[in-house]
């Protein structure tokens, strides 16, 4: 050993710079030469221990002095076994200043004399801070075993100065270090899933241990008659330049050269097997089974690591096709039938027979969906069954059922409400859905669960706004109508609707889901969606104002009086939640007391809340479903000459439920009664309203950011919302839809106390076929928006009648890049979104394109550009 040595303590330990200082430091006795050393009850040496050290690795052990003194010079005796540890150096502690001096010297390979000096600025030892480090490198004397580092037994050996009076500490408490025990020593891999016939298999393998080691060989037997053995390769957890090979023989042998280095405990990827499937067959089960395996420690101790057999499987290969139930009004003329798609293996190829009734329906064409290829298909040699085949190249990759294409009926005849059309399967040997196995050559079929469909007439609900629909997990339901300002009047600037959603909205797949339909004649134009979401205590419910504001609901105020036009005294009617509403089936109006109340006593705002009944079958508020359009409900104040002043005037919405009509405190006249009047024209059933205080909402509401926004007939139309400076903005006319897809990544947490609602905010517009604002009696192409673009632009197009078209882009060479749309559409404006990418999937080129519509009696041409 005798590897002490002197050292000189630099900056980089504490900042500072220490002096060497020589052997033999004076003890600052003042030469009266101390037969004996006073002990100081005080004070104490202490060093430190250390646990789960590991053999040939360098670990350090703190010295204390704890002591309340001021001292100029420290002297410590250290001793251990020798053949434990082996003394590489000792350091300044923090514990003392940075100009002191350390010195330490070794009598003896295990023994260590530590001086500290300081003689003439007395320091104080921070409490707890080390005064030196013992640095050792720990040797081989066994792994889970002690060896104890102590003071000497003479006081006199391990002392201090404090006012020139030399002192030794009470206690002298010793340290130990503990290697690390190994608890722990496995290789094993992992059992993988594989695809019939796959070829390109990886097992990975880990070698699990509780001290430092590598692994120097491993023996497998594996099911050869399943398994072909390719190669082995090296784990993610070996150093660089480690490196792993095999021998294959009677067994399997993988060998790890000691030239690698050591690995640290844990688990650790140490070579990943990969294996071949021989056969194509399902189920199977093949074994991989380490028999012998070798684990070298850094003392040089072998070691055979507990193995795990693992195993790789093929599970039955098993797909689904399901032909979607799909509901459409009696207006619709075409229908588009989604297809769901899924299996346990990727899809490469399928062939699919589908009877339809073809005196009812016939096949337009198959409608791309997502990322996906769309089929080919073309009727049979009858015309009787539709066959739909996979396009080449296709790959579906392995999921749970999922939509991947939709096949587009025409109607042939008038539908009555009711009408149910089967949409089936046909009973075909030919229907198959299969993996190839990695061979162009060979393929498996799924064992196939086909599952029929229909499309069922539905009847148009007596609205004549755009409608909100809710997604639950497995489907839209319907809401409410939206942008009802709109709803009698043609409007020349956008409307902001704001609605609070009263359904539960669950988040099934990490996102809020909507859907807006248009089910009308109408044309609805939106520039924007929004969502808020507002948390607050379950005891204080939330409402909003046709202005946007949230406002908090407080205690009501008993209803003094309520009279309709007719003198009727309606007061139990609408004071009390029951199955029995006030109805009238003319124009009316009816008068409600409040008694006397303050502006003090609201607090500012007042709120007219009209709640649903407990029977769901009953209409609650402003309509039933036959309402007249221009139907609305017209609040009024009387004042305190008699007189009425409109204060608002409500919404008719196809669902009714509460509503918010805030007063102005100003109004107010606590002199007089309070009396509102409520009047509507040719219908109005209402069940239950109160007179409510209410506040503005403390909490700050969470604006969600939109994800997605899915047009059914112009794809995504995200990039179009929420300009201001966009004047060409989403359209919906009768039959389509936009699904909405809002980032919950932002939301919080909530309590159980709390209650989280959603407020819906759309801005925009729409307008009743033949007023102002629809459609153009004449075809059209527009210019795309926007332009230049990247990498999305969106294309708007007018047809004044129903037409077969054909929308294509075109680069400057007149080569066809996309084909974005060709079949029958009906009329209307449409408008279609082109992502940048060709027909084959790939991503078009920075440069000038053009784009042409055509039909049977129209045909143009513009042009745009791609900017990357």
């Amino acid at each position: 050993m005798g590897r002490l040595r002197s050292l000189v303590l630099v900056a980089l330990l504490l900042g500072g710079t220490f002096v060497l200082a020589g052997a033999g430091i004076d003890r600052d006795d003042s030469g009266r030469g101390m037969l004996g050393t006073p002990i100081d009850t005080f004070s104490t040496f202490e060093i430190g221990s250390l646990y789960n050290v590991y053999p040939t690795h360098t670990d350090t052990l703190p010295v204390y002095l704890h002591t309340d003194s001021l001292v100029t010079y420290i002297e410590c005796h250290i001793y251990w076994k020798d053949n434990d540890l082996e003394l590489d150096t000792v350091l300044a502690g923090p514990g003392i200043p940075i100009p002191a001096t350390l010195n330490y010297s070794g009598p003896n390979d295990s023994t260590a004399v530590i001086e500290i000096s300081y003689p003439n600025n007395p320091f104080e030892i921070p409490d707890g801070e080390p005064i030196a480090y013992l640095v050792f490198e720990v040797q081989c004397y066994g792994y889970g075993t002690q060896t104890p580092i102590k003071f000497t037994n003479n006081a006199s050996e391990n002392v201090f100065v404090c006012n020139g009076v030399l002192y030794s500490p009470f206690q002298r408490l010793d340290g130990v270090m503990w290697t690390a025990y190994e608890y722990n020593c496995s290789i094993y891999g992992e059992t993988v899933p594989a695809y019939v016939g796959e070829q390109h298999i990886t097992m990975p393998y880990y070698l699990d241990q509780a001290i430092p080691g590598k692994l120097l060989c491993v023996h497998f037997l594996y099911s050869s008659q399943d398994l072909h053995f390719d190669s082995v390769t090296v784990g993610d957890d070996l150093m660089p330049g480690d490196e792993v090979y095999a021998e294959e023989n009677d067994t399997l042998k993988i060998m790890l050269p000691e030239t690698n280095e050591f690995l640290m405990p844990g688990e650790l990827n140490v070579f990943n097997l990969h294996f071949s499937l021989k056969v194509g067959t399902d189920p199977l089960t093949a074994y991989v089974v380490p028999k012998i395996a070798e684990r070298l420690d850094e003392c040089g101790g072998i070691k055979t690591p507990s193995k795990l057999y693992d195993i790789i499987y093929v599970p039955i290969h098993t797909a689904t096709a399901d032909l979607g139930d799909v509901s459409y009004y009696a207006s619709a003329e075409t229908y588009d039938v989604w297809v769901k798609m899924g299996s346990n293996n990727p899809i490469n190829d399928y062939k699919l027979w589908i009877d339809f009734p073809e005196d009812t329906i016939s096949f337009d064409t198959i409608v791309a969906y997502g990322d996906f290829t769309p089929p080919l298909a073309q009727l049979s040699g009858d015309s009787t069954k539709l066959v739909v085949t996979a396009d080449d190249p296709t790959n579906y990759p392995p999921s749970a059922p999922t939509v991947v294409f939709k096949i587009r009926f025409d109607r042939l005849i008038y539908l009555p409400v009711g009408t149910v059309v089967p949409i089936k399967f046909y009973d075909s040997e030919q229907n198959h859905i299969s993996y190839n196995m990695d061979d162009p050559f060979d393929w498996h079929k799924a064992d196939m669960t086909l599952l029929d469909g229909k499309i069922t007439i539905v009847s148009t609900p007596h609205n004549h706004c755009p409608t909100l629909f809710v997604w639950n997990g497995t489907a839209f339901e319907q809401e409410n109508t939206i942008l009802a300002e709109c709803d009698g009047k043609v409007v020349e600037n956008d409307v902001t609707d704001y609605y609070l959603v009263s359904r539960t909205v669950p988040i099934p797949d990490g996102a809020l889901r909507f859907q807006i339909r248009e089910d009308s004649e109408e044309i609805s134009r939106f520039s924007d969606f929004r969502l808020l979401v507002v948390d607050h205590p379950r005891k204080r419910p939330i409402q909003v104002t046709r202005e946007g504001e949230i406002i908090t609901i407080g205690q009501p105020h008993s209803i003094i009086w309520a009279k309709d036009h007719k003198g009727n005294d309606i007061t139990e009617l609408i004071a009390t939640k029951d199955a029995v509403p006030y109805m009238s089936t003319e124009s009316g109006w009816f008068d409600v007391n409040f008694g006397k109340v303050s502006p003090e006593e609201i607090e500012g705002f007042a709120v007219l809340s009209i709640d649903k009944p407990k029977d769901p079958e009953i209409p609650d508020n402003l309509t039933a479903t036959d309402l007249p359009r221009n139907t609305k409900l017209d609040v009024s104040m009387k004042l305190a000459d008699g007189s009425w002043r409109l204060i608002a005037r409500e919404d008719a919405r196809l669902v009714p439920g509460s509503q918010a009509t805030m007063i102005d405190p100003a109004l107010v006249n606590p002199e007089t009664d309070l009396v509102l009047r409520y009047s509507w024209d040719d219908y109005y059933k209402i069940d239950f309203l109160d007179f409510r205080t209410a506040e503005p909402f403390e909490g700050k509401p969470i604006e969600l950011d939109l994800a997605s926004a899915d047009h059914s007939a112009a794809g995504e139309v995200r990039t179009m919302l929420g300009d201001k400076d966009m004047d060409a903005p989403v359209t919906l006319v009768r039959g389509e839809a936009i699904d909405l897809a809002f980032d919950i990544s932002s939301l919080p947490p909530y309590s159980r106390n709390t209650k989280r609602d959603y407020i819906f905010i759309a801005t925009g517009q729409y307008h009743k076929e033949g007023k102002e604002g629809t459609p153009r009696a004449e075809f059209a192409l527009d210019a795309n928006f926007p332009n230049p673009f990247n990498p999305v632009t969106t294309i708007r197009y007018n047809l004044p009648t129903s037409s077969y078209v054909e929308l294509r882009i075109y680069d400057v060479r007149g080569a066809l890049v996309r084909t974005l749309v060709t079949g029958h559409q009906a009329a209307g404006e449409k408008q279609v979104s082109w992502d940048g990418r060709l027909d084959s999937g790939l991503t078009a080129a920075s440069g000038v394109y053009f784009y042409q519509l055509k039909t049977d009696s129209f045909k143009k041409t513009r042009k745009m550009i791609l900017l990357r």
